[in-house]
């Protein structure tokens, strides 16, 4: 059995439904069936919130929300010849919105409420989509799935699973398509919540984790985790396979992949997770799983654009990271030949105000800079970024290099380098050996 989850442009027009509603057809086969994870379609989580906020405010919210109802009809109407099949949906949103309105303010549980809607159209048009089809599909409530602690997205897991087993278990036959919603649940007294930033995913990856799902496939809109940032480095390709560590490195340092803890999980469980495209579902895209791999398809690069250099003695370093505002900024701290030590943090505003606070007393040196990251790498390539990193150090003049381990090297560059050392060190990282 198959967990098959797609994202919200996946799911964001009457065309890119049709070709969600083709893959499932394609997996149909597939023993135990399938479980379809559905994302709101793009931008609407976002429009419900909006509408939510304006509406408890006692500003102007029917024009938004009209909007965002006639484009869910449209879609429906492109695909079923009708919007008949989400009209009570509509007809639930607006009165949901109107009693927001009636109330005069807005809440964690009235966003909540209101986001749900998203969800609920788009799984509720693709399963009349797969009727009209002639395929056999299941239309359940994510919330009658996934339970939560009261009053917060913290899943009780055991709960969790014994409702998914429950409720799924009867349904898991070959050919049949069960859809549900990602993202939203309900906690143990029955109130709708939700799961947070990447929670279809994660959603994914509970209910895949409590069936003993064989696979989870996550459909975006690429095909695959790249090997680097495709806008900077035109050769970048997608990675057939990356471990799970690899991944949340990946994800720290940059990169725009799927959000590690979402998937969390599906690799306690040991369920491989598949990264694929919707729009070309036969490229292989990227399988993540537990078992770390080493080997030149596995190197990848990232830039994490914007951090502070902090340069001092162990002492300063101590101090720092004794700094509760400042711990959960600090991307790494490392020790040089000196007896000096570097802190490099996040940069953002409110870093930027604690660090000037933390380090008043403190001789230090302070800068702006990039980080271009390598990760993935077995020891030999590993070496040979640190060698190439060591070159563009000298180019720039600007350049310190930080082996983080025998496969991980970070280049903290000037951030008018940061491109240029991306697209050095992913040439040096991922060419053959008889290129070597």
């Amino acid at each position: 059995m198959l967990v098959l989850k797609f994202g919200g442009t996946s799911v964001a027009t009457a065309d890119a439904l049709r070709a969600v509603a083709s893959i499932i057809d394609d997996r149909r086969a597939e023993i135990g069936g399938v479980i379809v994870v559905l994302s709101a379609t793009a931008g609407t989580t976002t429009q419900l919130l909006d509408v939510t906020r304006q509406a408890g405010s006692g500003e102007s919210y029917r024009t938004a929300l009209d909007d965002l109802l006639d484009r869910h009809r449209r879609i429906a109407t492109e695909l079923l010849g009708s919007a008949a099949c989400i009209e009570n949906l509509c007809d639930a949103c607006s009165e949901y919105a109107d009693a927001i309105a009636s109330l005069g303010e807005w809440n964690t549980a009235t966003l909540d409420g209101m986001a749900a809607f998203g969800e609920l159209f788009s799984s509720t048009i693709l399963q009349c989509l797969l009727a009209q089809r002639g395929a056999s599909s299941t239309l359940v409530d994510a919330r009658e799935l996934i339970v939560t602690e009261v009053d917060t997205p913290t899943v009780d897991t055991e709960a969790t699973t014994k409702k998914c087993l429950e409720r799924l278990t009867p349904l898991l036959q070959t050919g049949n398509a069960i859809v549900t919603q990602g993202f939203i649940a309900a906690d143990a007294d029955g109130r709708t919540v939700t799961l947070g930033r990447g929670g279809s995913d994660y959603s994914a990856a509970i209910i895949g984790a409590s069936v003993a799902a064989r696979e989870i496939l996550i459909y975006t809109d690429v095909s695959g985790v790249y090997s680097a940032d495709p806008r900077v480095v035109r050769d970048a390709r997608p990675l057939p396979s990356i471990s799970f560590e690899q991944m949340k490195e990946m994800a720290q340092y940059g990169a725009k992949v799927l959000h590690p803890e979402t998937i969390t999980p599906a690799v306690r469980a040991s369920i491989p997770v598949r990264v694929l495209n919707t729009f070309s579902p036969g490229d292989e895209g990227t399988c993540v799983t537990s078992t770390a791999t080493t080997t030149s398809d596995s190197c990848a690069v990232s830039i994490l654009r914007s951090v502070t250099l902090i340069t001092g003695d162990a002492e300063l370093s101590d101090h720092i990271r004794a700094q509760r505002a400042l711990r959960p900024h600090i991307v790494m701290s490392h020790g040089t030949f000196h007896r000096s030590m570097t802190a490099v943090l996040c940069s953002d505003e409110m870093v930027s105000r604690h660090v000037e606070i933390a380090l008043l007393h403190h001789k230090h040196q302070q800068r702006r800079a990039s980080m271009v990251m390598v990760t993935g790498c077995e020891a030999e390539r590993a070496h040979t970024a640190r060698l190439i990193a060591a070159e563009l150090e000298t180019m720039t003049g600007r350049a310190l290099i930080l082996p983080m381990s025998a496969s991980c090297i970070a280049a903290v560059v000037d951030p008018h380098d940061a491109d240029h050392c991306a697209r050095v060190l992913h040439a040096a990282v991922t060419r053959r050996p008889d290129q070597v």
